[in-house]
């Protein structure tokens, strides 16, 4: 049949309609259905879309408002807009060809829900197919897109898997991608634009290729907010970003081809703005930068090399501070990212050409202290040269800040970067002490009004030490105008003009400390004892309790680190003493000291040499020597000071106090030997007072009640001098002891023994006997005679008062009426016996019976024939006759020695014949007296035997008490006057 041109053309246009009417009527309901139809078959959800269109001649296709919502309603995926054209000689290019793609305000919500598991993946029926193990993973087919676009898109983030949920979201998104394909070996230029809801903006422009993957371009991150890195970071690290804005720029190369894959960053850029990052644990700003920059850096993945270029920090603001386990925040940051990193690979290599750093501001802070100690670096210079963290490399450092009010440091050196290890030579200058307040108020109550200290030396540290950190430090330090103040009273405790320490050698673990030599220049220190006691000492000393803890002794430490010094030296020192506790103050001082200690050392068994001289008050000359071990608690001190023609005068404040008398006139010369062991004093203080002159009489509670003048007079010796050795004794570690006062006490002890026991200082009168009463002369009952044992007392006593020219001696008229008349009565008695046998009218021989019964009865020295005659002659001349004897009654023996009723009768009348002769014999009291009398002059013939030098020094005075009686006689009592 032949076809006409109309009716070919009706034809066509039945043709046309009919596929017109299949593109425009049927085609979007027929994808509309497929698509939802195989969605919901790989999707658990039921996606909803909006309108669809397709224009058939332009070979388009149009979807609008599709949304796939996830398993809690939101949506997961979705689009406002989705256009597409294909190219209608796509056959002819081998793949799939679009002509266009554009996806307009596209979103994707991804979300890690509590389970740790992707909302997106969740959503899929079918799982992706895996390839068979051993095989290759199929192809995705050939797809070419001519322009792709994809515009104000939205990608959003949620980790609800962690507390609180994190969000992120890219807004708006913007992708072109020109000639993209999949084929191999076919590379794809491509472009993306991004902006976040903080302004941060991404753009990535390049080429990439995907089989195999390979892209290479210009990334570019802008305004990168440091609260983005922190979000993503959640809270992990003890550190938070809490200001800044980074940007960064690169060109990058990424090659998969390789095994394993390659990848390269280079003419790469970072700027960070006005960081700002807090500690987590304290919330407090521990680095704030106003700029920090790295121009022309690269790095390459295949020879793990990072290169930074050159680094530039302005305005650095960094905060330091340690806590009380004495771990600085920085360290525990570090310490976290060390053990972040314990699992990674071999290091890589990182370098920078040039590294500085200025208008920076350290700060330090040690809150083991209350309040914590600060420390101040500012307007901190500082430059690294060709640094490189390659094993061995010496990498140049030099820096320059100011310490405070006018002090500068500067140092330079060497950093080793994989060992930690530091050189520096260091150069301080004018470093104020008073920053180092809360370390000394840590340990004495201390304050520093001023001084300065220089440091020159080298400086080593080694953070990855052995046994621990590890700082050396050797060199020479100076302080200049130091001048600390005791805060109790108010004046200087300890100060000096320069105090230089040179070729000091410091380690600290383990620690060690030597010196060469010590020079100190215009030293000066006050010992004071305060209007309650206390020494200054004791004042400033903060107890152990109260030691911060960080700082007290661990158990099982080193009490001391190792030291030793090998000269020190004095020039022009000085020492004042004070007490305030007296009224008025008494205050001396030690002046003009120079001299030196040599070899001191805090080794137990080591002992320094001093040798050091001095004035007391600008007069009185004064040296120190012998060896002492301050540095070591519990060594040995062997110390002799002597002190020559010291004013008496000065110390009128304590003889006021103890004595009651201010000092008119006197010199005083001290001899003393300190002798510590263990904290234990043994002293031995000579002390020669020469002309003491006592003046007026002071009001005060303390004096002694005793006559301080006669006790003066007692120690006196012929020359006016007053030569006394004072022991003390005491523990160096008992707060209240305090050397001054007690040897003044240990004086007016002297005085008060003197004046109790004046005559023990004559010599040993009870031969040894430590009684403390007054010396008396022995004499027999109704005698004035010398015993030969009283007459060394005498000596002794004789003695005594010739080498005291101030002192009178009283001598008592000493007697005991009884006990002396009976003596005297028995005197006479014997006396009148012996002159009755001496009679010119003897008796006649006494009857054997009275002679038996004379033999039974005290004969006084007598033979009982003797006593029985001279008896009876006494008798008989004062009365005439013998008393007859009593008539006997009864038998008598033949032998009158024997007859015992005999000898009883005459023993009777024996006793009534002494009765009678004695009753006839008088003692008067006179006579008592009398003797008394003879007793006290017969002591003070005896001192005035062989000189006149104490005639008008020896007094007999009457009784001054009742003497107690013992068995050989009556005291004689002596006492001593001024």
């Amino acid at each position: 049949m032949r076809v006409t041109r109309p009716k070919l053309l009706v034809a066509l246009g039945i043709a046309v309609a009919l596929y017109a009417m299949l593109g425009f009527l049927i085609a979007p309901r027929v994808i509309r259905s497929s698509v939802l139809d195989a969605l919901s078959e790989t999707v658990t959800t039921r996606p909803v879309l909006g309108e669809v269109r397709v224009n058939p001649f332009a070979l388009s296709v149009t979807l609008r408002n599709f949304r796939m919502p996830d398993e809690r309603g939101g949506t997961a995926i979705g689009f406002e807009r989705l256009y597409l054209r294909f190219n209608l000689f796509s056959p002819f290019f081998g793949a799939w060809t679009l002509d266009e793609l554009r996806i307009e305000k596209p979103t994707v919500n991804a979300a890690i829900l509590p389970d740790r598991t992707l909302n997106l993946l969740n959503l899929l029926r079918v799982k992706p197919a895996v390839a068979p193990p051993g095989g290759k993973p199929p192809k995705p087919p050939a797809l070419l897109v001519r322009h792709l676009t994809i515009t104000d898109g939205t990608v959003s983030y949620q980790d609800d898997s962690r507390q609180p949920p994190f969000q992120k979201a890219l807004i708006p998104v913007r992708i072109e991608l020109r000639d993209f394909t999949t084929r191999q070996d076919r590379k794809n230029a491509y472009s993306l634009d991004a902006r976040t809801d903080r302004g941060e903006t991404l753009a990535w422009n390049g080429r990439f290729t995907l089989q195999p993957f390979r892209s290479e371009g210009r990334l570019q991150i802008g305004a990168l907010q440091c609260l983005t890195v922190e979000d993503f970071l959640g809270g992990v690290a003890p550190y938070q970003f809490t200001r800044g804005a980074i940007d960064f720029g690169a060109e990058y190369d990424v090659d998969a081809a390789t095994t394993p894959a390659r990848f390269a960053l280079s003419r790469m850029n970072v700027a960070i703005h006005d960081l700002g990052m807090t500690d987590r644990a304290t919330g407090e700003e521990a680095v704030a930068a106003g700029l920090i920059e790295a121009k022309d850096g690269a790095v390459r993945s295949d020879s793990m090399a990072a290169d930074l270029g050159t680094v530039r920090v302005d305005s650095l603001r960094v905060r330091v501070w340690m806590d009380s386990s004495g771990t600085t925040n920085l360290q525990r940051w570090s310490q976290a990212r060390s053990e972040a990193r314990a699992d990674t690979a071999s290091p890589w290599a990182t370098r920078l050409a040039l590294a500085t750093i200025e208008r920076a501001e350290v700060e330090f802070q040690d809150r083991r202290l209350s309040p914590p100690a600060l420390l101040e670096f500012h307007q901190l210079k500082a430059e690294l040269k060709s640094y490189d963290s390659a094993p061995g490399t010496k990498v140049p450092l030099s820096a320059a800040c100011s310490t405070g009010t006018g002090g500068r440091a500067v140092v330079s050196g060497a950093l080793v970067p994989s060992t930690g290890a530091i050189d520096l030579a260091l150069d301080v200058a004018g470093f104020d002490l008073r920053q180092l307040q809360p370390f000394v108020s840590a340990f004495a109550k201390l304050g520093l009004s001023r001084g300065t200290l220089d440091a020159k030396g080298r400086l080593l540290w080694n953070s990855f030490g052995a046994s621990g950190p590890m700082l050396r430090f050797t060199g020479d330090l100076v302080s200049s105008q130091f001048r600390s103040v005791d805060p109790k009273v108010r004046q200087d405790f300890l100060r000096w003009r320069r105090l230089e320490i040179k070729a000091l050698e410091y380690d600290q673990a383990p620690g060690r400390v030597a010196v060469r030599e010590v020079v100190a220049t215009n030293p000066y220190i006050r010992f004071i004892v305060a209007p309650d006691l206390t020494t200054s000492i004791q004042a400033i000393a903060v107890p152990p309790d109260s030691v911060p803890p960080a700082f007290r002794p661990k158990p099982g430490a080193q009490d001391t680190i190792p030291m030793n010094i090998h000269l020190v030296r004095v020039v022009d020192g000085s020492m004042d003493y004070a007490d305030l506790s007296l009224t008025p103050n008494f205050a001396t001082g030690i002046h003009g000291m120079n001299g030196t200690i040599s070899e001191l050392s805090s080794a137990e068994a080591a002992h320094a040499v001093m040798d050091i001289a001095g004035k007391v008050d600008e007069q009185a000359p004064v040296t120190f020597s012998g060896t002492i071990n301050p540095l070591n608690g519990r060594g040995v001190t062997d110390l002799t000071a002597r002190f020559e023609n010291i004013e008496l005068t000065t110390f009128t404040p304590y003889s006021g106090k103890f004595m009651g008398y201010e000092i008119s006139r006197g010199k005083l010369d001290l001899d003393l030997h300190y002798f510590i062991q263990d904290r234990k004093l043994r002293a031995e203080n000579r002390i020669l007072i020469r002309q003491l002159t006592l003046g007026r009489k002071v009001d005060s509670p303390d004096a002694t009640s005793l006559p301080v003048k006669f006790a003066i007079a007692l120690l006196k010796n012929k020359n006016g001098d007053i030569d006394l050795n004072l022991p003390v004794h005491g523990d160096l570690d008992d707060p209240k002891f305090s050397v001054v006062p007690i040897v003044m006490k240990v004086l007016v002890n002297v005085i008060v023994k003197a004046v109790t026991s004046p005559f023990k200082l004559f010599g040993a009168i009870f031969g040894g006997d430590d009684e403390e009463v007054a010396p008396a002369i022995h004499f027999p009952y109704g005698s004035a005679a010398l015993d030969t044992t009283e007459v060394k007392k005498l000596d002794a006593i004789h003695q005594g008062l010739a080498d005291r020219p101030g002192l009178r001696l009283e001598i008592e008229q000493c007697g005991q009426r009884e006990r002396d008349s009976l003596a005297m009565l028995d005197v006479r008695y014997r006396r009148a016996l012996a002159e009755a046998g001496r009679s010119s009218r003897p008796i006649d021989t006494p009857p054997p019976a009275m002679i038996a019964a004379a033999a039974l009865r005290p004969t006084a020295g007598l033979t009982p024939s003797e006593y029985a005659r001279a008896l009876s002659s006494a008798y008989v001349a004062e009365f005439g006759k013998l008393p007859p004897i009593e008539k006997l009654e009864g038998k008598r023996a033949k032998d009158p020695t024997t007859d015992q009723a005999l000898i009883a009768a005459e023993d009777r009348r024996l006793a009534r014949m002494e009765g009678r002769v004695r009753a006839g014999i008088l003692v008067a009291p006179d006579d008592v007296g009398g003797l008394a009398v003879e007793r006290a002059r017969s002591i003070q013939r005896y001192l005035l035997r062989d000189s006149t030098i104490l005639a008008d020094r020896l007094f007999i005075v009457a009784p001054k008490g009742t003497y107690p009686a013992d068995s050989t006689g009556v005291l004689s009592g002596l006492s001593l006057t001024d």
